[in-house]
């Protein structure tokens, strides 16, 4: 049962974390954290489920947004002559 409570949060904290990316640092601490705790709780998914936990949370932790590329347009002769 417990299991089944930390998989379904680590599954929530997944989706979480798509639509918000800004607490992708937080959100890896969680699911480390859980999934560290599952091996006492439920033996970790016979610890393959452990094993994905902790690297699915470490890139979450290293997961970083790229700057956004602006393109600049180039003046139009209407915008010089003004």
């Amino acid at each position: 049962m417990i299991g089944l409570l930390f998989g379904g949060l680590i599954t929530l904290i997944g989706i979480v974390s798509v639509f918000f990316p800004n607490s992708s640092k937080i959100l890896g601490i969680f699911t480390i954290f859980l999934s560290i705790l599952s091996v006492i709780g439920a033996l970790g998914g016979f610890l393959f489920g452990t094993l994905f936990g902790i690297i699915g949370g470490a890139l979450l932790m290293a997961w970083r947004l790229a700057p956004a590329k602006v393109k600049v347009a180039s003046p139009t002769d209407v915008e010089i002559t003004a």
